[in-house]
């Protein structure tokens, strides 16, 4: 072996270990990051002849990465209490592979309305079928029990159910509104 074969052996084993560092230290920083998983879940509060009410909520669990210790959830700019064993708390605790810590956000609710023609713009389910005078009022509001804010209507429209109809199905095919979901505490 000559110096020249020996030079580029020794420059390559340099390289080939600087290349060997740098993507091990990426690859652990890749499977190290904090993975978080979001679950969306119904909670029935109500159901009469005339009202379905129900809670909308989401399910926050870290999946990988580190724990989180005093975290809290902001959705949307707001601040949004934890709801665990039937309380409501500022800040939890968040572990690696434990079962999701939850928050409801809206108030969703679903109202037979006699007279639907007292609310404006009531809109036909079935067009080609005569309309009643009754129908239902779907209401999504924000619980934003942090700062008393309940009460603010997200979204709201108004269904006249056809004539000689007493069931229909009922879809919205369209965006109610926009989620931003931000989880805050110290770990991160």
């Amino acid at each position: 072996m000559d110096a020249t074969e020996f030079l580029l052996t020794f420059f390559a084993g340099i390289i080939s270990g600087i290349f060997i560092e740098v993507g091990g230290k990426m690859l652990y920083a890749h499977f190290k990051r904090l993975k978080m998983s979001v679950a969306p879940a119904i909670q029935v509060i109500a159901k009469t002849k005339t009202r379905y009410s129900t809670v909308l909520g989401f399910g926050v669990a870290i999946d990988q990465g580190k724990e989180l210790d005093d975290a809290y959830v902001r959705l949307n700019g707001k601040i949004y209490p934890w709801y665990e064993n039937g309380k409501t708390k500022d800040k939890t605790e968040l572990l690696v592979g434990d079962e999701p810590s939850w928050f409801f956000p809206y108030y969703i609710s679903l109202d037979y309305i006699e007279d639907i023609y007292k609310y404006p713009n009531p809109s036909s389910v079935i067009k080609r079928e005569e309309p009643s005078n009754h129908g239902l009022v779907f209401t999504v509001q924000d619980l934003d029990t942090v700062t008393n804010t309940a009460g603010k209507i997200v979204f709201s429209q108004r269904f006249v159910m056809p004539k000689n109809t007493s069931a229909f199905n009922l879809g919205l095919n369209r965006l109610i509104t926009k989620i931003s979901i931000k989880l805050i505490g110290r770990g991160i």
